[in-house]
């Protein structure tokens, strides 16, 4: 494996471990700093587990059955790391097939592996199934609604005939990425637009921050709304200057499961959205879904240098 597949190796690893916990609940309600490092080491172990125990078998074709029996596998070895920061459901079922199913998908489309026997299940595909608002992916907790949701897949590739791997990769499409997603209409504010159909030119920063934020972002007034900021929102060009005015191009995501009062990274991102957006202080507010798209905890938001007239 040369240096630039290493590279896209531990980014993938990055993506598909928040993929598969992103909106899951995996964790414990208001965890202490010391089980955030739990959480870390959880997170490491399993990343592990998967890159050296199942991943390798697929160099050649894995059936079904196979497949099955190592998400099956991956539930309990995650089950026996440590009881103290999973929920009351444990590591769910959803979580583990779309941890393991995503690492496959790219380890396939980088050519490391053959073609795995399924595809990562989540909203975006169980809403091309007939199992659309019938089943949650977050809150799958047996292998019959997995196996379900696969089966309606089958057919649908059949008809396209594909594989269920071929046909994911030919229709998952994210919401900015649909025919019929219509962007954020801009609102027009007092004095703008002299005349009718004129439009102002973004800024440089405005560019940048379209270009990096997720969908949460109205990408003409970059608005970003706190998911868990109890309706809390902010400008992101507000962040650029305050990034700016700490006199860094950037600044750390640093999202903790700690009260305000104890947070100990004052100078990250999710200190700073609490002290001055949030409603619900003592709740983490840097989420990964208010951040760049495909970062991980502890990563950066950078912002271009400020030009010079």
């Amino acid at each position: 494996m040369d240096r630039k597949t290493e590279y896209l190796v531990r980014e993938l690893w990055i993506l598909a471990w928040n993929a598969s916990v992103q909106h899951a609940a995996l964790y414990k309600n208001g965890a202490s700093e010391k089980q955030r490092d739990l959480i870390d080491n959880f997170k490491n172990t399993i990343i592990d587990y998967v890159k050296t125990k199942l991943v390798p078998q697929y160099r050649v074709t894995v059936s079904e059955q196979q497949h099955c029996r190592n998400i099956r596998n991956l539930i309990d070895y995650a089950n026996t790391i440590d009881s103290d920061i999973l929920g009351e459901n444990r590591y769910k079922y959803g979580v583990a097939q779309k941890m393991l199913n995503l690492a496959l998908k790219y380890y396939w489309c980088l050519g490391q592996i053959e073609e795995p026997p399924h595809c990562p299940i989540d909203k975006i595909i169980i809403d091309k199934t007939s199992y659309r608002g019938k089943i949650n992916w977050t809150r799958m907790l047996t292998e019959s609604e997995y196996l379900k949701v696969i089966s309606d897949i089958r057919s649908l590739a059949e008809l396209e005939k594909c594989s269920i791997a071929q046909w994911e990769l030919n229709n998952y499409k994210r919401r900015e990425q649909r025919e019929d997603h219509k962007p954020v209409e801009r609102k027009e504010s007092p004095g703008e637009g002299k005349d009718k159909g004129e439009r102002t030119e973004q800024t440089d920063d405005q560019r940048h921050i379209a270009r990096s934020f997720q969908g949460t972002v109205a990408k003409e007034r970059f608005t970003i709304y706190l998911p868990h900021g109890g309706g809390g929102k902010f400008d992101a060009c507000e962040l650029v200057k305050h990034i700016r005015a700490s006199g860094r191009d950037y600044i750390i995501q640093g999202q903790q499961m700690a009260s305000f009062a104890n947070h100990t990274k004052p100078r990250s991102l999710d200190y700073w959205l609490r002290q001055k957006f949030a409603k619900q202080r003592d709740t983490k507010q840097a989420v990964n879904s208010v951040c760049v798209e495909g970062q991980c905890p502890g990563t950066q938001f950078n912002v271009p240098p400020d030009k010079k007239d």
